[in-house]
């Protein structure tokens, strides 16, 4: 399907390590779609610190990271554990030394954007995409308030109501160099994620942007 829709690479992370926080699998899962889709799938790391030590977590970061490439950085609420908690340091502590990016999906047991705020604060080397800011107007104001701050934050689209207007509306307070697309697919159909992107009132080099040429730039970090 990404394929048809014209998509030429994903960044691609488990259900299993994130929302049902099995790391270990859901890492290797990741590991073994890279191996066989090189080209086309960008490998995201899942983490849990509540179930690993702080050095299973860099020996998990050393070995997707270094040697198997990945780019991108996933944590999750499921384990009740704010993403600014110190359990979390030697996580981010990597993503800072390689200049990797991490997509936070935000919520109280999270510790809320209070808790990117700090992470965006310490470590200024990774990109931090807040997850689904095109959902709601509440939600999109609150998280316009933290990427302003942060040069290095940026708004990620994705979730299955996106209402009409709120990514012009996002571009014109960020600028469309901090809007990124996303799909959450295979949880929603990708497809509507992308007409909402391509059919905004944008013009066509805000929405090239939107649709690749901001998270290109972020893998060349």
């Amino acid at each position: 399907l990404t394929r048809r829709m014209g998509i030429q690479k994903t960044a691609m992370m488990s259900w299993s390590g994130t929302v049902c926080m099995d790391v270990e699998a859901g890492n290797t899962l990741i590991e073994n779609i890279v191996d066989q889709f090189p080209d086309e799938v960008i490998g995201v790391s899942s983490c849990d610190p509540t179930h690993q030590s702080p050095e299973q977590i860099r020996a998990t970061c050393r070995h997707l990271h270094d040697e198997k490439g990945f780019r991108g950085m996933k944590p999750y609420p499921t384990n009740h554990l704010s993403y600014a908690d110190p359990r979390y340091a030697p996580y981010w502590e990597f993503g800072d030394e390689q200049g990797l990016y991490a997509l936070l999906h935000v919520d109280p047991l999270s510790g809320g954007l209070q808790a990117v705020s700090e992470l965006a604060d310490r470590y200024k080397r990774m990109r931090f995409l807040i997850a689904h800011v095109g959902g709601s107007w509440e939600f999109a104001r609150q998280s316009v308030e933290v990427i302003k701050k942060f040069p290095n934050v940026m708004a990620e689209l994705t979730l299955t109501p996106v209402p009409n207007g709120i990514i012009e509306w996002l571009c014109r307070e960020v600028g469309a160099d901090r809007v990124l697309f996303g799909t959450d697919a295979p949880m929603r159909d990708p497809r509507p994620q992308l007409g909402w992107c391509v059919f905004t009132r944008l013009p066509l080099k805000d929405k090239k942007k939107i649709l690749g040429e901001n998270f290109a730039r972020i893998l060349q970090k």
